[in-house]
């Protein structure tokens, strides 16, 4: 009579590392068992053995799940429910039998054991039940069922099942870790079930953070539900996430944004044109769906209406075949591709962002089973830190040399074990000379670069990377992205000397120094190049 199913029920929204193991628990034992039940006696002796099924599956996603047991031999048969109370800090499985008798087993938030409440013994004692799963893998677990009459002082043996997953259609995970040279950068997980695709991302720049987002998909495949969810790991009790809700209905789809449960835009009713995807930018799983449905296309291409998080209207991002196993998509410039190599199962195996100014590469793993442990980590140090880990964090110089006051905002990219030269920093093409947001330079004065005049004020920094010798380019535009240059904006270009310094620069480094009473250097560092151009007072200033 003691036969009962025993899973967890989650809230995806919640923010605590016993949460996250629930979560996986959740996404883990959906689907059908096979349960063998044994009866005990006191004496933990088998009283008598019966088998059965169970199946389960949600009824809101990382929410609540609903399931049934049967066993045919006993003629029983249970539906299950199972949710989770935040405020309390509690989940709790509820069950009724087709005896009408319903049971809440309650237990904290990402443990393995559930009691019931108090109940009346036929005796007119008062007895509880506790439940404890345990040796739990991917493919099987047991449930121990035990009471007391004692109010806990003694734990009588009441059931033991053990579950084994039902052959047939199961979800399967797999791992993509996002690197920068040597460095990890984000790490994503990803669980693929039958109408249903699940990634959790971890970023650790520039502050750590969890973005989950959904895909759910129909009968024929095609998408009829995004769901997004991001969330600041390290930010205060009181930061919301971000949510976005995008729900298909034949060429259209109703858009909504909240913040926390508090929607900010929406709902909205837009165009989407099949086939569909989620797009993030940070999200190698993302490039993996957009590249599948050129994947899929007999015309070796696929326009994807693609949405992103927190922006009510998709693009459409072309993503096409290039040949039998690797695929592309430029998201801003062609010249800007991002490439991904399939194996013969249609598994993306790498993805490449070395044509973009990102140059993330990307392998994919086995199953991440210590992934919450790997993000708790991270957040840690975070915390410890007081501050996140910038890919590129902006640093400045300011010096005074020859009567000049002179100012230069940059962004400092890390070597990272990588080559530089003729690979971050190609030969021949026009370098933003740091990171991010374009180099910046003021002058309170003029000042000779090599041969080129500079008057007082603000300009951009750029170089050419040449083999026979770099070249430093003062630019007019100011305050545009690091990639935005205009050569028409030029104010003219000066010769560099290249030499190899004595050791590896980790960080882009840029130096004003004084080198005698008439001159000084702008010296351009990173890697194992060295660039020099010389700063003289223009002829006939003082």
């Amino acid at each position: 009579m003691w036969s009962q199913l025993f899973m967890v029920g989650v809230l995806a929204a919640g923010d605590s590392a016993s949460l996250r193991r629930s979560i996986e628990q959740l996404r883990e034992h959906r689907g059908r068992w096979n349960v063998e039940t044994e009866f005990l006696n006191v004496d933990k002796s088998v009283a008598r053995r019966a088998t059965g099924t169970y199946r389960f599956d949600w009824a809101l996603e990382d929410r609540i799940l609903v399931g049934v047991s049967e066993i045919p031999e006993l003629k029983s048969a249970s539906g299950v429910l199972f949710y989770v109370a935040p405020g309390r800090n509690v989940i709790e499985m509820t069950t009724v039998g087709n005896d009408g008798m319903l049971w809440t087993m309650t237990g904290p938030l990402g443990g393995e054991v559930r009691q019931s409440q108090p109940f009346r013994t036929q005796g007119g004692g008062e007895a509880r039940l506790r439940f404890t799963r345990y040796n739990v893998t991917p493919d099987s677990f047991e449930s121990r069922m035990e009471y007391t009459e004692d109010a806990g002082k003694t734990w009588l043996p009441g059931n033991h099942q053990t579950f084994r997953r039902a052959a047939g259609p199961r979800e399967s995970s797999y791992g993509l870790v996002s690197r920068l040279g040597n460095d990890t950068v984000i790490v994503e997980r990803v669980t693929v079930g039958d109408s249903v695709t699940t990634v959790d991302m971890f970023e650790v720049s520039p502050r750590a953070a969890l973005t989950h987002y959904e895909v759910h998909r129909d009968r024929q495949g095609r998408v009829r539900a995004i769901r997004f969810s991001a969330r600041a790991l390290t930010a205060s009790a009181t930061a919301r996430p971000l949510n976005q809700r995008v729900e298909v209905d034949g060429d259209s789809a109703t858009v909504t944004i909240l913040r926390g449960d508090s929607v900010v835009a929406g709902p909205l009713r837009v165009a989407a044109t099949h086939p569909i995807a989620p797009w993030l930018l940070s999200s190698a799983a993302s490039y993996e769906m957009l590249m599948s449905e050129a994947r899929r296309s007999a015309a070796d291409s696929a326009i994807v209406t693609a949405w992103s998080l927190g922006v009510p209207r998709p693009s459409r991002l072309l993503a096409r075949r290039l040949d039998q196993t690797r695929f592309a998509v430029a998201p801003f410039r062609e010249d800007q591709r991002v490439i991904g190599t399939f194996n013969a199962a249609g598994e993306m195996e790498r993805l490449s962002g070395k044509e973009t100014t990102v140059k993330v590469e990307v392998d994919r793993t086995g199953p991440l089973l210590e992934f919450d442990r790997l993000v708790e980590r991270f957040v840690e140090r975070e915390r410890i830190a007081g501050r996140g880990a910038a890919l590129s964090p902006r640093d400045s110089v300011r010096a005074t040399l020859l009567g000049a006051q002179i100012a230069i905002d940059y962004g400092r990219p890390y070597a990272r074990g990588r080559t530089i030269l003729g690979a971050i920093v190609p030969w021949d093409t026009v370098w933003r000379t740091g990171a991010n947001t374009a180099t910046r330079l003021q002058l309170s004065a003029p000042l000779l670069f090599g041969d080129l005049e500079v008057p007082a004020g603000s300009y951009t920094l750029f170089t050419l990377p040449r083999r026979n010798g770099p070249l430093l380019i003062i630019n007019k535009q100011t305050g545009q992205w690091g990639t935005a240059y205009d050569a028409t904006q030029d104010l003219g270009r000066a010769a560099m000397v290249a030499t190899t310094p004595s050791a590896i620069t980790e960080q882009v480094t840029i130096t004003v120094l004084e080198t005698g009473p008439d001159s000084g250097v702008l010296r351009i560092s990173w890697g194992t190049f060295q660039w020099d151009v010389r700063i003289r007072r223009p002829t006939g200033r003082t």
